[in-house]
């Protein structure tokens, strides 16, 4: 089975050219030998994330839409919310697995990570930090 995933960057900062974090889940992507279905850098607004993910996962055919960026504390940082508004089930056990991985990795910086992790037989979704180290180690 060929596994495509989609990578959705939010990001106010950030274009294709400077998106460290989305470059670093292609290659981890490729890696393991899963297609890219799609690539885009959307703005912090939740309108415009909520229409990445259903594009990417309808149009886009993509098994999995991986969203980074936009998940830390500040009013701008709405990727969760926009999340929630496309996707029919919430998965919180998935969220907490990434938030205890990452503790392990990047001291405090998990512990503000706000994810969610919808129902994989739905409309499926993750969203985790912004950065290239917290992209990378999703691998494992």
């Amino acid at each position: 089975m060929d596994i495509r995933i989609a990578i959705v960057t939010c990001s106010d900062t950030r274009d294709m050219t400077a998106d460290e974090a989305g470059a670093a889940l292609k290659e981890l992507i490729r890696a393991q030998g899963w297609t890219v279905a799609s690539h885009e850098v959307v703005h912090d607004e939740v309108d415009e994330i909520s229409a990445a993910i259903v594009r990417a996962a309808d149009d886009n055919r993509s098994n999995i839409v991986i969203t980074c960026g936009g998940t830390g504390l500040s009013l701008r940082d709405v990727t969760p919310e926009a999340t929630r508004a496309v996707c029919d089930r919430d998965v919180p056990g998935i969220a907490e697995a990434m938030r205890a991985y990452s503790m392990t990795k990047t001291s405090s910086a998990g512990a503000r990570l706000s994810s969610t992790s919808p129902d994989p037989q739905r409309r499926r979704a993750n969203a985790g930090r912004g950065s290239p180290t917290s992209s990378s180690m999703r691998s494992a």
